[in-house]
């Protein structure tokens, strides 16, 4: 009896496990690019790369230093599968600590670490954002900041779309990565300020 009871409660975990994790992605499979949307065949241009200005650098310089610190929390992330009729989520999580450092000149450095629990593998990574000055659609606001970068691969174009969105002390940060401009995969770190 106890057996079954236990059983029964690590299924009810994991489907709650499950639910969870799909109502992270607010994005669905395959769905279209918002720049492409906005662009129509433009958006293929990747002369629409820009530099950035120096109030947009200067509104950065402000953002980040709200983001510079040690935060930690949980780093979801998908790949989408299986034919565009009946698409499906292969979902990880990891639990993620992640070091931000923010530069007067508003370059944005990552270094974080993610923990697979259940596989038991640890992965040290780091990342900047905005140290080259060239990005396409950047908006910046007081409550976030989302832009995108786009590259060729093998006749492919790869866009990531970004969004940073700082709230009090959480921090949650969405990276999208759409292929000829159709969603393959998706990542979303929700953090809290340690220090």
């Amino acid at each position: 009896m106890y057996k079954s009871f236990t059983a029964c409660l690590k299924y009810v975990f994991a489907i709650t496990s499950l639910i969870v994790t799909a109502n992270t992605f607010a994005t669905d499979c395959y769905s279209v690019s918002p720049n492409f949307s906005a662009l129509g065949d433009e958006y293929f241009d990747l002369d629409r790369i820009k530099t950035l200005t120096t109030t947009q650098k200067d509104q950065l310089v402000e953002f980040n230093a709200r983001l510079a610190g040690t935060w930690q929390g949980i780093a979801s992330s998908s790949v989408c599968k299986g034919p565009e009729s009946s698409p499906r989520r292969e979902t990880k999580e990891a639990e993620l600590k992640a070091n931000i450092k923010a530069s007067d000149n508003s370059q944005l450095s990552v270094f974080y670490e993610l923990n697979y629990v259940e596989d038991r593998i640890k992965k040290n990574k780091s990342f900047s954002w905005f140290g080259n000055n060239l990005l396409s659609d950047l908006e910046v606001s007081n409550n976030s900041v989302t832009f995108s970068e786009k590259t060729r691969f093998q006749n492919r174009l790869i866009e990531s779309i970004f969004s940073i969105n700082p709230s009090g002390n959480a921090l949650t940060i969405t990276f999208s990565l759409y292929s000829n401009s159709i969603l393959v995969s998706e990542k979303i770190w929700n953090m809290n300020r340690v220090n």
